[in-house]
């Protein structure tokens, strides 16, 4: 192969793969009507993002301590929910730890030790259970409301 010049010289006339002067027109002139459109949007962008950026930099000057204290303000929120997520692992590791030691024969004095104070808190929390179950059922305000029922 050779160069373009030398291609084009030797080029034959009846081949139709050949491009011609005037599709070379045409493809100039679509690509125009194509292109042209975008580029004066891009253009109308570019001013109105400058307009824009002159007309806010002055305000950027003027609240930039209220701009930099509320920086402040979101970095100290970010801090403290990245340290809250901290503890809260750390919490559930502990959790995991007690849990696992239940398992052992330690954990079985401890479980039952619990289980043994659950017990004495059930019996020792029934009788007041039922001393406010009887005061509930008889007091002036429940009959009331047993007669607002009845009568409906």
């Amino acid at each position: 192969m050779g160069t373009l010049e030398t291609r084009l010289d030797t080029a034959d006339p009846r081949r139709s793969d050949q491009i011609t002067g005037k599709t070379m027109l045409f493809s100039a002139l679509v690509a125009i009507a194509v292109a042209g459109p975008l580029i004066v949007l891009m253009a109308i962008s570019f001013c109105a993002t400058m307009i824009l950026f002159l007309v806010t930099a002055p305000l950027f000057v003027i609240f930039s301590p209220l701009l930099l204290a509320a920086g402040f303000v979101v970095a100290a929120a970010m801090v403290g929910l990245g340290m809250a997520a901290v503890m809260a692992i750390a919490g559930l590791a502990a959790l995991r730890w007690v849990f696992l030691s239940f398992n052992g024969d330690a954990g079985k004095v401890i479980r039952d030790k619990v289980v043994e104070l659950g017990e004495r808190i059930k019996y020792a929390g029934n009788g007041w259970v039922s001393h406010l179950n009887q005061k509930v059922q008889s007091s002036p305000e429940n009959w009331s409301a047993r007669r607002s029922l009845i009568v409906k």
